[in-house]
């Protein structure tokens, strides 16, 4: 009896011990697939940053890369005035400050002595977040309100300062437009034309963003 009482205390001494070694092994492999997620899941992590970041400076590299045509030739850069300085025209082509050939994309003003209120910073500010990096400004001659008929000269050549110097802050190229339309002869008021331009030329030498 007493030889069949120490048998099973044996068995289930031994039964324990094995019970026990799995439940460690187990706990050890939970742990280690613990482990391995934690690690799986700060891998995702860290390749979703290095993607992000890539992608950022993918993207910052193609905002600074060449333009390209439609048939993949390479095409001239978006110039800007805080790189490219002033431009100008060789031959058929127009070049920066290092005669590297550019390109400008913008929009025009309509009539300044009509529509005053859109020479302001923010739509200027607007117009560069929509990829534009030249502004013209149309400052009719003849039509109502214009220079050389019925127009505020003193304000009209405010609206051109203004818009210069907001183009300038948004880091874009100006065009000053004098708009000859309706006049018939475009000539007939070359006299005033010079000595506008004269007034803007001599202002506007320090500035490296505006073409006349």
């Amino acid at each position: 009896m007493k030889k069949y009482i120490a048998l099973v205390l044996a068995t289930v001494l031994v039964l324990g011990i094995f019970t026990g070694c799995g439940n460690k092994g187990n706990k050890e492999t939970e742990s280690q697939t613990g482990e391995k997620a934690t690690e799986s899941v700060n891998s995702t992590e860290n390749n979703t940053e290095d993607s992000t970041q890539s992608s950022t400076e993918n993207q910052n590299v193609a905002d600074t890369e060449q333009l390209t045509t439609e048939n993949g030739q390479e095409s001239s850069v978006l110039a800007c005035p805080s790189v490219n300085g002033k431009l100008h025209v060789e031959g058929s082509k127009l070049v920066d400050q290092n005669n590297n050939e550019v390109q400008l994309r913008g929009v025009s003003t309509h009539g300044l002595a009509w529509y005053p209120q859109y020479v302001t910073n923010d739509c200027f500010a607007t117009l560069k977040s929509f990829g534009a990096n030249v502004v013209r400004l149309a400052m009719y001659t003849y039509e109502s309100g214009g220079y050389c008929t019925d127009g505020d000269r003193q304000q009209l050549e405010t609206l051109v300062q203004n818009g210069v110097q907001y183009a300038f802050n948004n880091d874009m190229y100006v065009i000053i437009d004098w708009h000859v339309l309706n006049e018939g002869n475009p000539n007939r008021y070359s006299d005033v034309a010079k000595t506008f331009f004269a007034k803007m030329a001599q202002q506007y030498a320090p500035y490296n963003n505006d073409l006349q």
